[in-house]
């Protein structure tokens, strides 16, 4: 910022913004805090001000040469006009979510660069860039995931107990070898659900992963509740499912859903 300019050239905004950058950068540019106290409250500046340290070195250096009117963001010569990113790139992307609202932002990047006008506009800006003239624009992102909540979530949705069971495997914690208490080995977790009432029809930790556990897992479910009347497993195809899946539903019109 230029030295002849006085604090009489200042708006509001940028007298607030002067004093509370002053107030949290005096204590790194007087001698009354020792070095290793600088360098432990500049880590919770650069913290506070949501900066690096480089930047911070910058700030504190811009400070000492040139004065407190360094502490304040000057303003553009071009504020409120569109550089790199082009009206285009906006009507486009607009046009993109019109006809998807589902598309999310890597996905209208790419789609964008599909577009000879602009690809070379749209490789020089970031993802958050979009976003963000996307908001400024009045973009509901908000609404979005509420039409795909409905779109992609509820129609899986059970209408009654013991529609639709969910099964799968997780990753559990490692616990004390039983063969070799000295190390320890990953337990992994099974689990049948039902989707309507999200009641865990049956869970159990195993030691291992293999396909006799989920199936051990679903016979103390069935005996609990009884069968359902659909699962779902993630399976790419039906002819890949277990084989005591299929012995559970022979002889029944039950429907088998996989992952696919």
């Amino acid at each position: 910022m230029n030295k002849d300019i006085s604090f009489f050239d200042l708006n509001d905004k940028q007298l607030e913004e002067i004093q509370d950058k002053y107030a949290l950068l005096e204590p790194l540019v007087d001698t009354y805090l020792s070095e290793s106290e600088k360098r432990e409250y500049a880590g919770r500046v650069c913290s506070t001000l949501g900066i690096s340290p480089r930047t911070l070195r910058r700030y504190l250096q811009r400070f000492r040469e040139k004065g407190v009117y360094t502490l304040t963001r000057k303003k553009r010569s071009d504020s409120g006009v569109l550089r790199v990113f082009s009206e285009e790139i906006l009507k486009k992307a607009l046009h993109l979510l019109e006809q998807n609202s589902s598309r999310n932002i890597p996905m209208l990047m790419k789609l964008l660069e599909t577009d000879e006008r602009i690809a070379s506009q749209v490789r020089n800006i970031s993802p958050s860039t979009l976003y963000y003239h996307l908001k400024k624009a009045g973009y509901n992102f908000k609404h979005q995931d509420k039409e795909n909540d409905q779109k992609i979530y509820h129609r899986f949705q059970a209408d009654y107990p013991n529609q639709l069971w969910q099964g799968d495997a997780r990753h559990g914690i490692p616990l004390p070898n039983p063969d070799n208490p000295k190390k320890n080995k990953m337990t992994y977790l099974f689990a049948w659900i039902d989707d309507f009432s999200r009641k865990i029809m049956y869970a159990k930790y195993y030691w291992d992963e293999k396909l006799p556990r989920m199936e051990d897992c679903f016979r103390h479910a069935v005996l609990r509740w009884g069968l359902p009347e659909k699962i779902y497993c993630d399976y790419p195809e039906k002819k890949q499912m277990p084989k005591f899946i299929r012995f559970f539903f022979t002889g029944k019109e039950i429907a088998l859903k996989t992952s696919a």
